[in-house]
């Protein structure tokens, strides 16, 4: 890691230097996205990244100031929790997107039948729960 470090910069420093840069490259790529859906969705992903980071080195500067958590618990906790929500939401995007990238292998499910649709009145719902407890029962 030390290769690209520049003069006086720390380890800290230079990945502070690397995750801003990677930032940078993804929201540069992300905009370029032919869907405007998609791109949006991944500029937006970026910028949870970006909070986060800055939620995480809040977090770590108070642990760093002090030693003695319980004493800062009440601070960085609400900080923690707001970082944990950031990296879920930051999850569900890159998954959406994921989902939005690959193409389906299997088709579009098709609508359901009428013998498969769901009882519209009472009577219909009283019968089809006594032949599902009477299937049930025959299992038995």
């Amino acid at each position: 890691m030390t290769k690209n470090r520049e003069p006086n910069e720390s380890e800290d420093d230079e990945l502070r230097r690397k995750r801003a840069q990677r930032l940078e490259d993804c929201l540069r790529n992300a905009l370029d996205h032919p869907d405007p859906l998609q791109a949006l969705l991944r500029a937006s992903s970026g910028d949870l990244a970006e909070t986060a980071g800055q939620l995480k080195e809040a977090i770590d500067q108070a642990l760093k100031d002090e030693p003695d958590l319980r004493s800062v618990f009440a601070e960085v906790s609400p900080l923690l929790e707001m970082y944990l929500k950031y990296q879920r939401q930051f999850d569900r995007f890159v998954q959406l997107d994921h989902r939005l990238s690959t193409p389906s292998s299997s088709p579009a499910p098709s609508p359901p039948s009428e013998a498969t649709s769901p009882p519209s009145s009472p009577t219909e719902l009283s019968l089809a729960g006594k032949s599902d407890e009477a299937s049930e029962e025959s299992q038995i």
